[in-house]
Order: structure tokens, then sequence, then C-alpha cells
């Protein structure tokens, strides 16, 4: 009967140890899947990973080459054109540039409003910093000083 007792609580630890083995592996297993989900969810906040703008910047490259293109063509074509057929040529590349301007037009306008956020969020650290120029400097050695300080220098010295 002690042998029986003894056998059954080997079976009962080993089953107890490949139920905590099961355990772990779920554990660990969840544990990637919500790292790798933060993951990507932090590209995505930190704008690293929108497949939609970088889609839309090729397609203003590949339009702008095709623009140019074209307009090459037209070019040739005006300098092999005789007298009468210039004047059609011409407004050929009038009606092309009118057309791309009015594209590009709303995309500089972009651009120029988000340069301006960018220059008045600068302009804005420069003040901040100009009206505490000395606790600036020591809170800039401070943490160059740390250990969070001394890594971020390791990095961009490693890019280099």
């Amino acid at each position: 009967m002690f042998y029986i007792k003894q056998i059954s609580a080997q079976i009962s630890e080993k089953n107890y140890l490949e139920a905590v083995m099961v355990k772990k592996a779920a554990v660990l297993f969840c544990s990637i899947f919500v790292f790798s989900s933060i993951a990507a969810a932090g590209e995505n906040i930190k704008g690293k990973a929108p497949k939609e703008k970088n889609t839309a910047a090729v397609s203003v490259k590949q339009e702008t080459e095709e623009y140019h293109k074209k307009l090459e063509m037209l070019v040739k074509k005006y300098d092999a054109s005789s007298e009468n057929e210039k004047v059609s040529v011409r407004n050929e590349m009038k009606s092309l540039v009118s057309d791309y301007t009015e594209k590009d037009i709303p995309r500089k306008k972009e651009k120029l409003a988000k340069d301006k956020e960018r220059i008045a969020k600068q302009e804005k650290e420069i003040a901040v910093i100009e009206a505490d120029k000395d606790g600036h400097i020591n809170k800039e050695v401070d943490f160059y000083l740390s250990g969070k300080g001394q890594k971020k220098l390791e990095k961009l010295n490693e890019k280099k």
C-alpha cells in the first residue's frame, strides 16, 4: 500500500510539473503576443509605419517624374515643330503645367503649414531655454551624467 501511495504521489507530482510547464508556456506566449502588440502600437503612435503616407509620397514622386517626362517630350516636340505647330505645342505645355500647378499648390501649402508648426515649436523651445539658460544647462549636464544620458550618448556615437 505504501508503494502505491508513493507511485501515485510521483504521478501526481509529474502531472503537477507538466501543468506548471503548460501554464508557463501559456504565459510566455501571451507575453510575446502582448509585447509584440505594444511594439506595433508604439510604431503607429510614433508615426513610423503610416503606409498611407508612404504611398502618397511615392504617388507624388511618380506623378512628378511623369510630369517631367511629358514636359521633356513636349519640349523636344516644340523644338522639332514648324512655326505654326509651335503654338499648338506651347498650348499643350501650358495645359500640362497648369494641371500640375493646380495639384502642386495644395501640397506646397500643406508642407508650409507643417513647416510653420515645426518653426513655432522650435521658437517656443528656444524661448524656454533663453528664459532660464543656467537651469537648462544644469539640467542637460545632470542628464548626461545619469545612466540614461550616457546610454543616449552611446547610441548617438554608434550611429556615426
